[in-house]
């Protein structure tokens, strides 16, 4: 069961002072803002600058203006993290981090005397790429479903104090949403489309607020809180990390490639289904709003192919019954 950052904090006793490996993302910054609220004076930032990425400057500027702003002192650590024949670059990145934090535990910075490092890690950054297939293939088939499951996944989705990323609302509302439009409950006039739009981020605006007042954490609410500057400053900076999360090597490259390639296939393919369509709908907002495409890729086409290949047994399955029910003789009349 996955838990909130609240809960984790309120079980997390460290030894102070303490250190935050701060690599400028959503969950090291959540983490972060929190240490120094509960811990004000006693808290480090800790970021490491492994040199892979043509981004690894921006992302150490970024934490350096972040920490500034937050008044907590920041220490950059340069590693060297190049792979070694037949080691994959995320475990040559990992191992290297690890050092780096090792070594600063034992040695005592001597500006800090930093005796705990805590690291984020989020298990639910995928939620609503896992639970998008089923919600939509629940959601087609009958109006009732469709208000019953698209509400419990929205609450689920965008409510980060249940276990998710508030941003993943804005994933479910437009495959929802294009999920109607496309089985005709909607007719697809220009006028509905922007309304339609409207109300997807009327509806996302309303689930930050409730998750700002309930407490939440989800990086969208904090962006929020900075008003349309923290927004786009917020999705810049998360799609310059999925950007060289992606090209950080050939294997990242290649998963994306492929997942890309299985999407692109199921984009294509005929007969359209409407469950389908509107997954790839989602999909493509679920790319803007996450900041993990290897993942999102992966999962992504697996997820469509699935969808697919029950739209497909689904079909079948009723032209079987249509098919039966046609071939019935008819009732005589005594």
């Amino acid at each position: 069961m996955s838990r909130t950052l609240a809960q984790a904090m309120g079980e997390f006793k460290p030894t102070l002072p303490l250190a935050v490996a701060y690599s400028g993302g959503a969950d090291s910054t959540a983490l972060l803002l929190a240490c120094a609220e509960k811990w004000p004076g006693q808290v480090t930032a800790i970021h490491i600058h492994h040199g892979l990425q043509a981004a690894a400057d921006d992302f150490e500027r970024h934490c350096r203006a972040f920490c500034t702003q937050l008044g907590v002192p920041l220490i950059v650590r340069r590693v060297d993290a190049r792979p070694a024949p037949g080691q994959s670059p995320e475990d040559a990145a990992r191992r290297a981090r690890y050092e780096a934090f090792r070594d600063m535990a034992l040695e005592g910075h001597a500006q800090t005397s930093i005796k705990t490092i805590a690291i984020a890690q989020q298990a639910d950054d995928q939620v609503e790429t896992l639970l998008l297939a089923p919600v939509l293939a629940a959601a087609s088939t009958s109006r009732r479903a469709f208000v019953i499951v698209g509400l419990a996944a929205l609450v689920a989705v965008g409510w980060s104090r249940a276990g998710a990323d508030g941003g993943g609302v804005l994933v479910v509302l437009a495959g929802l949403a294009a999920l109607a439009l496309l089985r005709g409950e909607i007719a697809p006039t220009g006028r509905r489309v922007g309304v339609a739009v409207a109300a997807v981020a009327a509806v996302a605006g309303a689930l930050v607020v409730l998750d700002r007042v309930a407490g939440g954490s989800s990086h969208v609410t904090r962006a929020a809180g900075s008003g349309p500057a923290g927004l786009v400053d917020d999705l810049t900076r998360r799609l310059d990390i999925s950007w060289a999360g992606a090209t950080q090597s050939l294997h990242t490259a290649l998963l994306c490639l492929a997942g890309l390639a299985g999407l692109a296939v199921l984009a294509t393919r005929s007969p359209r289904r409407a469950p389908v369509d509107a997954f790839l709908v989602a999909f493509a907002a679920s790319l803007v709003v996450n900041d993990s495409p290897v993942d999102e890729l992966v999962w992504g086409s697996l997820g469509a192919a699935a969808l697919w290949a029950w739209a497909s047994a689904s079909e079948r399955s009723s032209e079987r019954r249509a098919r039966r029910a046609s071939s019935a003789p008819a009732p005589q009349r005594v």
